[in-house]
């Protein structure tokens, strides 16, 4: 008797191929969107220090609280990257201005010089670093604000600055967020008072 050559896959083949590969993306996906959150993440934290340090020497000369804003073309908002006549200055303290590239969402980045912040409202116009019995740290000082920050990475970062610091880790230590402008992630970065 004559065996005909079965050219193909069964069907049991295939839908046993299509399980194995289901299951495959199932677990490569959520690993990639990992490494994705860790790397804004890390993006977040160099431009804040970067930030920080650029603060600190504005302040250093001018004894003043620099400011920067990623959406102003006004020279008044870039007194960290652009040629001002403020007494002392002796900068560019950042080698360009901020620009939406500086926050991974996209999203406007802006350095307030005092914590009543404008658009964006601190929890009590304040930072209580170590938690809700803090001190607080209030009126002038530099703060760092991301909008478009997802909650997922804004806890990210809490927890890479704030580690176990008591109290909603939205309002206490130097990371604050809220749900405003699509997540708004705002960190404490210098206070002389």
């Amino acid at each position: 008797m004559k065996t005909l050559k079965q050219d193909g896959f069964t069907l049991i083949e295939l839908v046993v191929t299509i399980v194995i590969m289901t299951l495959l993306v199932g677990i490569a996906v959520p690993a990639i969107g990992t490494l994705q959150d860790d790397a804004k993440v890390a993006k977040i934290l160099a431009t804040t220090e970067a930030a920080k340090s650029s603060c600190a020497r504005y302040y250093l000369d001018t004894s003043n609280y620099g400011r920067e804003h990623s959406n102003s073309q006004s020279n008044s908002w870039h007194r960290l990257s652009e040629k001002q006549t403020i007494k002392g200055w002796k900068g560019p303290y950042m080698d360009r201005p901020l620009g939406r590239g500086d926050n991974p969402f996209g999203g406007s980045v802006i350095i307030y010089p005092h914590f009543n912040g404008g658009t964006h409202k601190l929890y009590g116009n304040e930072f209580r670093l170590t938690g809700p019995s803090a001190s607080r740290r209030n009126g002038n000082g530099n703060f760092i604000a991301f909008d478009k920050v997802p909650q997922k990475v804004a806890e990210a970062v809490d927890a890479a600055m704030d580690d176990g610091i008591s109290g909603d880790w939205k309002r206490y230590g130097r990371v604050q967020w809220k749900s405003s402008r699509g997540g708004t992630l705002m960190i404490y970065m210098l206070h002389n008072g």
